[in-house]
């Protein structure tokens, strides 16, 4: 009677560990691999469609996400749709296909900086999360704050990747309605 006692015990404790913990560690997860995501971008309520793959993340001895690499393409409707941007290595470059511009002008390149630092939140800002409902998915919407800055991630709680990001920094609201997206 013991023992059965003792294996009830532990198997009880396995299954409640792992209940409590992996909603709440998984919630960035998919930010750990390698991303592709398609969707409609808005930057100050210029919507953009774009296609992005982003490269998983390396990570300093501090634990801090270094630059990703990434390709950047933007979509139709867009002023200048098919465009493409690189980042490699830190760098940035505008590409068609052998040909590759160097961009060292920051602020041409703020928006697509902006794109890709919504794929790489960091989970030691977490508030706080809700359980929602979007186009009949369970989701679980979860909130960060680093000062005035906040961030909302949808997660569809059945793949754990995101629906959608909406990010308030520094005044201004950059957002992914995301279509598509796949991990690696």
């Amino acid at each position: 009677m013991r023992y059965k006692l003792l294996s009830f015990l532990c198997v009880a404790a396995v299954l409640f560990t792992s209940c409590g913990i992996s909603q709440s560690e998984d919630r960035l997860a998919y930010q750990n691999s390698d991303l592709s995501v398609e969707g409609i971008f808005t930057i100050n309520e210029e919507e953009v469609p774009v296609k992005l793959t982003l490269s998983a993340p390396e990570y300093d001895e501090n634990g801090r996400m270094l630059a990703r690499d990434a390709t950047l393409t933007l979509g139709e409707n867009s002023i200048i749709s098919g465009v493409c941007f690189e980042v490699a290595d830190g760098e940035i470059y505008i590409s068609s296909g052998a040909l590759k511009i160097p961009i060292n002008d920051e602020a041409a390149v703020s928006g697509i900086m902006d794109i890709i630092s919504l794929f790489c939140i960091s989970s030691e800002h977490y508030h706080s999360s809700e359980n929602v409902r979007e186009n009949g998915l369970k989701c679980e919407r979860a909130m960060y704050v680093n000062g005035d800055n906040k961030v909302y991630v949808t997660v569809d709680t059945t793949t754990m990747l995101p629906t959608d990001i909406v990010a308030e920094l520094d005044g201004r609201v950059i957002a992914a309605d995301i279509s598509y997206i796949k991990a690696e």
